[in-house]
């Protein structure tokens, strides 16, 4: 059998640290491996037949490198790795059978446009069942093998499943549905022939978003050895000779880097999980790995339930428990550094930094679980370090306490407990399954979340050991008696709450060894996980709890657990069952707390939410969602009256427990801890961040500490733990904010914080909001998508929270699984609120979150912080179209919370009916929009636009800065490129060559001049193509005419008449095979745009540039050959000024700025406009909110205050209007 590795993580890594540094790297695994089994061959150890390594680069198609000679004797495999760096790399080493041949076709991994493959073991019944399984391939597929194995076929028949074909990418469930119908079929024919003999199928796909690694058998005992670590990096430790130490760190709760491999890598056994059998593990592009059972129906089918249960696979775009109350995030103005003092620096020398990994408060004293594998103490009244405790081998992932004593779990695999009175180690549980990521203390039980998506419990006992001094050390495989359960993914977190009186004692108890306990099958992945000071603490034995789970598939299990202990025998007896599965959270749960008595479960995200679980009765109910955070929520902290939680991106919010309001907000800087130095730190080296930690500088975890009425909190790649001072926050029974109200200061001076104290006032001046989301840098051009696409992921998620707010029901899909999330929302407004009204008129608002590059040449400020001078704000996408976005949110939530208001007149003082509002925001705007129009069309179908009326667009600007403006017309825009290729096959020297040849650029500029008349008309080229100007309407209709006239007292109508009304060429540049001042290129590109008006046809004015290029080719004898593409097309638009919707909206106009609004036509292009209405049979109304000079796409882009507030009045008249309608 072959060996293979995979390697995914967030950063590239640099190929030799795994193919051939690593001391058990897979170069070694070729003439060395360790773990091969069922074989034949004279020595066991090789995998000399051949090798490949496959990589991606910032190509879809990922580069493949096979060669037939031994992996270990290949100097081109050690150049290759020693320069080439990738985040998604393959590798495999061969051991060929009879069967099948030594050849470069037949080495690993195969390869088919964004697909790569790779196998280790083997098909049973080769030649019985080859030819049958070739017949069922499309002759596309078919001939894309090239080699002879049993692996090709295998990959095949993956290609042959995918449900468009092998063309394009799909999401991951499509991936993994596809995987399963391939096993189903190979079963299906092995089982056919009746034999004996073992299919081992592990295998190893990636379309290069997704991985999927199987561990799969037919009729054998069992796999081939499959093993996978994940982390924040693999990082080397030491080196000697030739070879070297690696092992996967740990900086934070969520995994940045996952590797798999036949036999592990590095000699660290706590890095290492083995695959379960029969499963397949799933990689996400989000980095979420996942465990799926292959499992088959009686038919032979594969069983796919799945489906409908793990929100982090197959997102739903709406997950709901019930009916949730959604309340809106409340901000704070920027917070007093008054706050923090004190900083505390441990002194004593360290080997390394030693990073903080996870907290706890326990009475005065703060617990830190450190990378080295120390945990260190501190006295929260003095700050003055207390202990340094040693035993670990490892990172400390997880601390709980119970009443006597402190439990930390380790990336060593082992359980200690800790006594709170010496600090000395009284029990050590050694050589568990995997890391126990999470830990909780229920009543007289430890329960533990593993790394492999088990849970397990180990019994606190009476006894003896309460006062020895001596270690008790147990095997973890004596006392752990496992429970199927049905997780997919490792446990991030862990809360659990007394469910019965009976567990509330007072009698002090003390530890013994652990009986047998349960080992639950479910899920693991959580850090710093913190006692709330009311649960979690053994007071007493026996009792029923309630335990919830939090798993990176997305789902909170509850389980009840009881405990009993038999007076004679001392032996604890616990049951478990499972009550209920919550669908939670898309992306993974990261976070569980309880609070309030025990009446409400806090959970948090990788979806940047916070769900709140009403647990009174016997149901599980989620109450509200909590949208604040557009980030990961990597800690959720509770007191009595309040609690705190605290997302990746720094933002750590208070709420109140009684209204689950936000009450205040702070956002550590790089700085905070010089600036004001409220902060514990393990190291004199403590301002120094690693550039190399992964997510260095976001936060990492959190802990409150009710005795001093603070929270502290540290972020990843720190050795610190900064303490924020919240006892003027906390009072008895009432909250009041840090910081008064001041509603001018708000945007008073350029760098303020921007963000409103209270919830009405954030919403009736949305500039706080504002802020934040021009700080999410949301550009989706091509040049820079790949770098920020994850922004916009969060721009699309925080426009989501805003939306949840209101009470929204969201989703989120994905037109093309390659580009930018498409949010849809939907709610009713009306005279008494209430959810979407089938029978109501329903509006439809469509928006773009997605924004231009904004390189900093040109702007005066910083494009990604919102700034205000002199009455504007400046950001990109304060005006394109993030400001007009949020003027429309702020009026919705004014018309929902607000519904009268005393300065309208009575009959517009409340909805005379309820409206449906749809809202559709794309992150594609500003790149044609690809995708989104499928997206679109899903919904439809659905019936989401049901009793459309309009659509509503605020995506352009008025004429002037001055007068308010309502657009009724767009031009068509048509991109496309003009590619000649020269008579030389290849780039030459104008030295050597020059003047012997007709240059390709020569004919090209000949040809491109020749689309103009170079004799300017009225200070343009006009465009002398034949048919260019066919089917232009040449004169206004009358009552165009009529709106026509007062615009052009503004502006010359000649020029008002070619943006609008005439169709334009532009130029917009020239790509050229090679770039040089002495290099004639013999490939060139001219990409170029054409603007068409009413009513020219795109497909016939094409025709008529192509007919054009030929003629001009032909006629100066170029012996160049070319090609006309064509990039993207959309359609002009021309609405109804006439039509009641703009009439609603003139009138909202001239009751809000006291002026008459011109009519006036865009000469740029909406791609979706044209199609959404066509599609919806609906009219469009473009309302623009913004001034002509606010620089939309350019340096310094803005909006002005009073357009911002004004707007949110105009789009509330507006809907008002329409409901008297």
């Amino acid at each position: 059998m072959c060996r293979f590795m995979v390697y995914y993580g967030e950063s590239p890594i640099l190929m030799a640290d795994l193919i051939t540094h690593p001391d058990h790297s897979i170069i070694h695994q070729s003439h060395a491996c360790r773990e091969r089994r069922l074989e034949t061959t004279i020595n066991k150890s090789l995998n000399g037949d051949g090798f490949g390594l496959g990589w991606y680069s910032s190509a879809q198609k990922p580069c493949v490198f096979t060669q037939i000679t031994p992996a270990w004797n290949n100097i081109n495999l050690q150049r290759i790795s020693e320069t080439i760096s990738s985040n998604l790399v393959f590798a495999h080493v061969r051991a060929s059978s009879g069967d099948f041949p030594t050849s470069e076709e037949n080495c690993h991994p195969f390869q088919y446009g964004p697909y790569m493959f790779m196998h280790n073991g083997g098909l049973a019944h080769w030649k019985r069942i080859a030819r049958p399984l070739r017949e069922t391939l499309s002759d596309e597929v078919y001939h894309i093998m090239r080699g002879t194995t049993d692996s090709e076929l295998c990959f095949g028949l993956f290609l042959q499943e995918l449900p468009e074909g092998p063309n394009r990418t799909y999401p991951p469930h499509i991936l993994l549905t596809t995987l399963l119908r391939v096993f189903a079929k190979l079963r299906r024919e092995i089982l056919t022939v009746k034999g004996e003999e073992a299919s081992l199928l592990n295998f190893a796909i990636t379309d290069g978003s997704t991985v999927l690694v199987s561990r799969f058998k037919i009729n054998a005992a069992f796999s081939p050895s499959l093993y996978y670590a994940s982390g924040s990096s693999w990082e080397q430790l030491s080196q000697h000779g030739e070879s070297s130490r690696y092992q996967v760190s740990v900086y934070d709760s969520r995994v940045h880097t996952v590797i798999i491999s036949s036999e592990p890598l590095s000699d660290h056994a706590g890095d290492w999980v083995s695959v379960p059998e029969d499963h397949i593990l799933i990689i996400t592009p989000q980095i979420n790995a996942l465990f799926i059972p292959i499992l088959f129906n009686k038919d032979h089918s594969p069983v796919v339930s799945w489906e409908k249960e793990i929100p982090s696979l197959v997102p739903t775009g709406s997950i709901t428990n019930g009916s949730p109350t959604v309340e809106s995030p409340k901000q704070v103005e920027g917070f007093d550094s008054s706050g923090l003092t004190h900083t505390l620096v441990n002194k004593e020398h360290v080997k390394e930094e030693p990073f903080v990994l996870c907290l706890l408060c326990v009475d005065n004293r703060l617990f830190c679980g450190m990378k080295d594998g120390t945990i260190r103490s501190w006295n929260l009244r003095s700050y003055l370090p207390e202990m340094i405790m040693s035993g670990h081998e490892s990172s400390v992932i997880a601390l709980a306490t119970t009443e006597n004593f402190l439990v930390s779990s380790s990336r060593d695999h082992s359980l200690r407990l800790w006594s709170l009175q010496t600090n000395e180690t009284k029990v050590l549980i050694s050589n568990l399954p995997s890391v126990a990521l999470s830990l909780n203390v229920a009543g007289s039980v430890i329960i533990c979340g593993l790394l492999d998506t088990h849970l397990f419990a180990v019994p606190l006992k009476l006894g003896k050991y309460s006062s020895t001094s001596e270690l008790v050390e147990l095997q973890a495989d004596s006392i752990l008696t496992p429970f199927p359960s049905n997780h997919y993914g490792a446990v991030n977190a862990i809360a659990s709450k007394p469910s019965s009186p009976s567990t509330k004692t007072n009698s002090p108890h003390c530890l013994r060894p652990p009986t047998p306990s349960f080992y639950i099958n479910g899920h693991s992945n959580g850090h710093s996980k913190t006692d709330s000071g009311t649960y979690g603490k053994a007071s007493g034995v026996g009792g029923t709890y309630n335990i919830f789970s939090g798993s990176a598939d997305g789902l909170i299990f509850s389980w009840i657990l009881t405990s009993t202990v038999e007076f004679t025998t001392q032996k604890e007896n616990i049951e478990l069952s499972l009550s209920r599965k919550l669908m939670a959270h898309e992306g993974g749960v990261m976070s569980l707390e309880i609070m309030k008595a025990g009446d409400f479960l806090l959970s948090g995200g990788r979806d940047g939410r916070i769900k709140v679980w009403c647990l009174r009765g016997k149901s599980t109910v989620c109450m509200h969602v909590l949208p604040a955070h557009h980030s990961d929520i990597l800690g959720i902290a509770a007191a009595t009256s309040v609690f705190c939680t605290a997302s990746a991106d720094r933002n750590i919010l208070l709420w109140r427990s009684e209204s689950f309001l936000q009450t205040y907000s702070f956002l550590p800087t790089a700085s905070s801890s010089s600036s004001t130095p409220f902060s514990l730190s393990t190291s004199p080296l403590s301002n120094s961040t690693p550039s190399a930690v992964a997510g260095a500088g976001s936060l990492l975890c959190i802990a409150f500490d009710p005795l001093q009425k603070q929270l502290l909190f540290a972020t990843v790649g720190s050795s610190q733990v900064q303490c924020l001072d919240l006892s003027h926050q906390i009072h008895t029974s009432t909250l009041s904010p840090l910081v008064h109200p001041r509603r001018h200061n708000l945007y008073s001076h350029p760098r303020t914080s921007l963000i409103a104290t209270d919830l009405e006032l954030a919403w009736s001046n949305p500039v706080g909001l504002l802020a934040t989301f021009v700080g999410i840098q949301t550009v989706s051009h091509e040049a820079t998508f790949l770098k920020k696409r994850e922004e916009c992921v969060r721009g699309c998620v925080f426009l989501r929270g805003l939306l949840d707010g209101l009470g929204a029901e969201t989703k989120v899909l994905y037109g093309d699984s390659s580009r930018n999330p498409v949010l849809f929302a939907r709610l009713a407004i009306g005279p008494y609120g209430g959810a979407f009204e089938e029978n109501a008129p329903t509006v439809v608002f469509y928006g773009h979150y997605d924004v231009q590059p904004a390189p900093l040449k040109g702007w005066n400020t910083d494009p990604f912080s919102l700034t205000s001078i002199n009455g504007y704000l400046y950001g990109r996408g304060a005006s394109d179209n993030k400001g007009p976005i949020l003027a429309l949110l702020a009026a919705v939530h004014r018309m929902l919370t607000r519904p009268e208001d005393e300065d309208e007149p009575e009959d517009l003082s409340r909805l005379a009916a309820p409206l449906n509002l749809v809202f559709v925001y794309e992150g594609e705007e500003e790149t044609d929009s690809k995708g989104t129009f499928e997206a679109v069309n899903i919904l439809e179908n659905e019936g989401w636009f049901n009793g459309s009326r309009v659509l509503v667009v605020t995506n352009t600007q008025w004429i002037d800065d001055t007068r308010p403006s309502l657009v009724y017309g767009l031009r068509g825009v048509v991109h496309a490129e003009l590619h000649v290729n020269g008579e030389a096959p290849r780039d030459l020297h104008s030295g050597t060559d020059g003047g012997a040849f007709a240059e390709p650029m020569i004919d090209l500029m000949t040809v491109l001049s020749s689309f103009f008349d170079h004799r300017q008309a009225a200070g343009c080229h006009p465009v002398q193509i034949q048919g260019f100007y066919d089917n232009v309407r040449e004169t206004l209709d009358p009552e165009e005419q009529v709106i026509f006239e007062p615009v052009t007292k503004l502006k010359d109508a000649e020029s008002l008449s070619r943006r609008w009304r005439y169709p334009a060429l532009s130029v917009h540049g020239i790509d050229q095979s090679v770039t040089s001042r002495t290099i004639i290129p013999s490939r060139l590109t001219a990409r170029f745009s054409v603007r068409t008006v009413p009513d020219q046809d795109n497909t016939l004015l094409l025709k008529n540039i192509e007919a054009h290029i030929q003629k001009k080719f032909l006629e100066i004898g170029s012996r160049a050959t070319w090609e006309l593409r064509v990039v993207s097309k959309n359609q002009w638009w021309l609405g109804d000024f006439k039509n009641e919707f703009y009439q609603a909206a003139h009138q909202a106009i001239h009751e809000v700025w006291g002026i008459e609004p011109l009519y006036i036509r865009e000469g740029g292009s909406i791609p979706l406009v044209p199609l959404f209405s066509d599609m919806l049979q609906i009219p469009a109304v473009h309302i623009p909110l913004v001034q002509a000079s606010d620089n939309a796409h350019l340096p310094n882009e803005r909006i002005r205050l009073l357009n911002l507030n004004n707007s949110v009045l105009v789009l509330r008249h507006f809907l008002k209007t329409l409901s008297r309608q």
